[in-house]
């Protein structure tokens, strides 16, 4: 199965506001279903998307 992208990770942040990792990957998962926290995470550490979040 494939994993969701560094743009579908950002629109849900867009979509729901700040929020924790995990529940990130609990609305991902109806798309990708054996995605795990730490994917997510990375990918929005590799990104930048945790650090312009904590600024505001």
């Amino acid at each position: 199965m494939s994993k969701p992208t560094d743009e579908e990770i950002v629109r849900v942040l867009e979509e729901h506001g700040r929020c924790m990792t995990y529940v990130v990957t609990n609305w991902l998962r109806d798309k990708y279903r054996t995605l795990k926290t730490a994917y997510v995470l990375a990918s929005s550490k590799e990104t930048g998307v945790r650090r312009e979040s904590k600024a505001r």
